[in-house]
């Protein structure tokens, strides 16, 4: 994974820069933080609400002051949040199912071992964090703290903050618990729900609009519970969240598991089978019901559950912990290995076999639809990470101003938000010369004073070449910087 990352930061997909919208949103969110919020931390954290409510930008932020607010910087947090969930797991498998460390360990390992949340974590996105705090607010649930309800609420406030989608899956969640626990668990549970509804009641109320935002992209219309969603979902779970190989092998553990006289049917096991089948028979119900656009990336916030039982059942046999073990991690190797470059000409269309849309056969881990929740190494586009860099810094030398040329000139999908993001960050690191793209959102309607074009002269788009009275000043690989009457050359 940290090698993918060190030679493939940024993972490229979607139109007009896509992988780069959350980091723009979070410079964004950092420019008003500077600026200064009136009010107080309520009236901060609606004026912060955007698209998404603020909580993982808050979070990659802090991050931030300490790591650097760029893109790549802000990525290794995913190491955090995965390590993050596995210790939930674990610590929920020792509260929940005799055995001690011993069971508590393999349930964490087998939480690291999921191909999925693996591939999720080398990117910046609300899935993670929030399936992260929802099953840590279970872990407190279920633990012996008179404080149980409320720690559990306010966990469960962090979710929700990151991602609406955490309302209803951790009412799922919670009523499961409320179901087969005891008495105590019904007043927890109901202490956490009232924890979040006048969380929920309270933020609405001062003016936060993100709800509205995700329902009118998530929750449209209701949609009947058919066997295309119900079937999407399944046979994504298989493919490109455990792999078929983890699949194989989480069958083989939960039948060992059930036929164990240790673990099997008992009063204890019957209640953890119990909980976490009502967790993901209710996850898919309201995916089935409610959500009407199938994406993998939904049913990540159940995989925990799964993988529970998969560890537990894996404790009952080192044996087979260890070839599940070794085997998994054959399955990480051929997700995330560093790939050869493709052969495909940026502005081409990427095939459909690697843009997850059809499954094509394989034992390892698949891409998500679209690549939009995560991708294998080898179905990745180009990013150019290293140019884009490179080519920034070759206009800061050439004295900034504002840029012109075409947009599908370094990635054939355009790439609008990575103008806006990389304008952002260098106002926020105090960079003298500042660089305007003529595509972003700015207030400035200057004539452009640079233009960036091929390096070599024809094919590419033709509004690559730079207009009458521009002179080359200078080469940045494939791509070549124009300058107006009076700019001198820049070339190192």
């Amino acid at each position: 994974m940290a090698l993918r990352l060190w030679g493939h930061p940024i993972e490229a997909f979607g139109a007009d820069g896509a992988q780069y919208i959350e980091h723009r949103a979070r410079l964004e969110m950092l420019t008003q933080l500077r600026a200064g919020l009136n009010g107080n931390i309520l009236e901060a954290l609606v004026a912060l609400d955007g698209a998404y409510p603020p909580g993982l930008h808050l979070v990659e932020i802090a991050w931030g002051a300490v790591f650097g607010h760029s893109a790549v910087a802000v990525l290794w947090l995913g190491f955090v949040w995965w390590v993050a969930l596995a210790l939930a797991v674990g610590v929920l498998a020792r509260r929940l199912v005799p055995g001690g460390v011993h069971v508590g360990l393999w349930c964490g390992v087998a939480m690291l071992c999921v191909p999925a949340v693996q591939a999720t974590a080398l990117r910046s996105y609300y899935d993670l964090p929030m399936t992260v705090l929802l099953w840590w607010a279970l872990v407190v649930l279920v633990g012996s703290h008179s404080w149980r309800g409320v720690g559990a609420g306010v966990l469960w406030v962090g979710a929700v903050l990151i991602k609406w989608t955490a309302l209803p899956f951790g009412a799922v969640m919670v009523g499961a618990w409320m179901l087969v626990g005891d008495k105590r668990a019904v007043r927890s549970g109901l202490t956490a729900l009232s924890v979040v509804g006048c969380w929920t009641v309270v933020f609405l109320g001062a003016g936060a609009e993100s709800f509205a935002t995700m329902g009118r992209a998530t929750f449209q219309t209701s949609v009947d519970f058919g066997l295309e969603h119900l079937g999407f979902y399944l046979v994504r779970l298989i493919s490109t969240v455990l792999s078929p190989v983890g699949a194989v092998l989480s069958v083989v553990a939960m039948v060992l598991l059930w036929r164990s006289p240790k673990g099997g049917p008992g009063k204890v096991s019957h209640s953890v089978w119990a909980l976490f089948g009502l967790i993901a028979g209710g996850h898919l119900a309201f995916l089935c019901w409610v959500v009407p656009v199938m994406d993998d990336r939904f049913i990540l916030s159940l995989v925990p559950g799964i993988v529970l039982l998969v560890g537990v059942g894996l404790a009952q046999s080192p044996r087979l912990a260890v070839v599940a073990a070794v085997a998994m991690f054959g399955v990480a190797v051929d997700a995330h290995w560093p790939s050869s470059p493709t052969n495909i000409p940026d502005g081409d269309g990427w095939p459909t076999a690697k843009q997850g849309r059809v499954w094509v056969p394989r034992l390892g881990m698949s891409s998500s639809v679209e690549r939009r929740g995560w991708s294998r190494s080898s179905d990745m586009r180009p990013d150019k990470t290293a140019q884009r860099e490179a080519l920034w810094l070759a206009l800061l030398r050439c004295g900034g101003g504002r840029v012109g040329g075409d947009d599908t000139l370094i990635s054939g999908a355009g790439d609008g938000h990575w103008w806006q993001y990389r304008r952002l960050l260098s106002q926020l690191s105090g960079e003298a010369v500042g660089v305007v793209w003529v595509g972003d959102n700015s207030p400035s309607n200057a004539a452009p004073k640079l233009w960036v074009g091929l390096s070599q002269p024809g094919g590419g788009p033709s509004s690559s070449r730079a207009p009458s009275g521009f002179k080359q000043v200078a080469d940045v690989g494939p791509w070549a910087v124009w300058g107006q009457a009076g700019v001198k050359s820049c070339i190192e």
